[in-house]
């Protein structure tokens, strides 16, 4: 067996054997209705309080740094210094975690 994910199409399996009525047909299309197969969301790496990021979204807000992340770790507290807001010289706030990019080799 290989390391590499191999990726099926679920439709053209069932159509293959169309009309079986096996026991395992059954549970092989059940499972496959239910998504058991279904290939795994990509895994976004490990953002830690302190790691430096970019947005995916605001590339104008250049480098933050974490600085708290949320109970149910969707989101971090980013401190952006570039971004300059009313009443204070630094701008911070939550973002979801899937719109940043870790960076790294780069300064706030």
């Amino acid at each position: 067996m290989t390391d590499k994910q191999r990726l099926i199409d679920a439709d053209k399996l069932i159509k293959w054997k169309d009309g079986e009525r096996s026991a395992f047909y059954q549970s092989l299309y059940s499972s496959i209705n239910d998504g058991d197969f279904d290939p795994d969301p990509p895994q976004q790496p490990d953002i830690q309080v302190g790691d430096l990021v970019r947005h995916k979204q605001h590339s104008s807000w250049h480098v933050g740094k974490v600085i708290a992340i949320s109970k149910k770790k969707d989101k971090a507290r980013v401190e952006w210094p570039s971004r300059k807001g009313m009443f204070a010289d630094v701008v911070d706030g939550y973002c979801l975690i899937d719109k940043l990019q870790k960076v790294e080799g780069e300064e706030v």
